[in-house]
């Protein structure tokens, strides 16, 4: 392999081969030049290159420039095709033609398939976040909290069916060298409850004795009815749960105090 620099391209070129002959000709227009480098190799094979100098164009820089508007377009592209067909069976030739972009503008954007698929749990993330808090905004007392949260989350995975399985699949193949890409918003919301538990217990507006045990308890348990009971689902649903998880799935009929038991959980 040799390297030199071609007259009038910026940066140094890679020309293949054990070089014999070199000659250039340098054709200008008026905002392009095209250099035509003719090759021979030692084994007599000639090669051809082509190398185009657009770095005076006008276009080129609105070509080369990313915009968030075609990053979202993608992304969205990309979730749908996700959501229809399994990881592997989603090529980036799909998503390129869906998009209406060329194979070179989405590569521009992101590397390969994973980075892809990373960006969509990213951007999932973000946001749930936003909904979560608008939804939480309104709450006043624990349980209101609560039940903000948890309809936040099925409303939001309701919205969106196909998030479930990305996770999933993500989890599956995450590497070690890398930050999987839905961890930090689950621990954001693990931490959230978290505290709005420790704070009730704080002002003595009931017990919980293991907060951290209890958060994981609630929120992978909402994990298991999303994923295993399907919509449409009882517009009380977040009250349901919520109910459940502070007073328990299994005691008499009625209690001493008169008071009757919840009625059976309706997923």
């Amino acid at each position: 392999m040799t390297r030199g620099r071609l007259h009038g391209l910026p940066g140094p070129a890679i020309l293949p081969g054990s070089l014999v002959t070199l000659r250039l000709l340098e054709i200008s227009t008026c905002n392009e030049r095209k250099v035509t480098a003719i090759m021979r190799t030692d084994q007599s094979v000639p090669e051809w290159a082509s190398f185009r100098d657009r770095s005076h164009s006008p276009a080129s820089h609105a070509v080369r420039t990313k915009t968030l508007q075609q990053s979202e377009k993608i992304l969205t592209v990309a979730a749908r095709l996700f959501a229809s067909h399994r990881f592997h069976e989603t090529r980036m030739e799909d998503i390129a033609a869906a998009a209406e972009v060329g194979k070179g503008t989405l590569y521009r954007y992101f590397k390969d398939k994973d980075e892809l698929y990373s960006a969509l749990l990213i951007r999932a993330a973000e946001q749930l976040q936003v909904w979560i808090r608008e939804r939480l905004e309104p709450a006043q007392d624990t349980r209101g909290k609560l039940e903000a949260i948890v309809d936040a989350l099925i409303t939001f995975f309701d919205d969106q069916p196909h998030l479930l399985d990305l996770i999933q699949h993500a989890e599956a193949m995450k590497r070690s060298d890398r930050i999987f890409a839905w961890q930090e918003t689950r621990e954001k919301n693990f931490r959230l409850v978290r505290e709005i538990l420790e704070a009730a217990t704080a002002n003595g507006e009931f017990g919980v004795d293991d907060p951290t045990f209890e958060s994981l308890f609630l929120l992978c348990g909402l994990r298991a009815v999303l994923r295993f009971s399907k919509p449409p689902r009882p517009p009380d649903l977040a009250r349901q749960i919520v109910e459940h998880f502070l007073h328990g799935h299994a005691r008499p009929l009625v209690q001493p105090n008169g008071r009757s038991h919840p009625a059976p959980l309706s997923v």
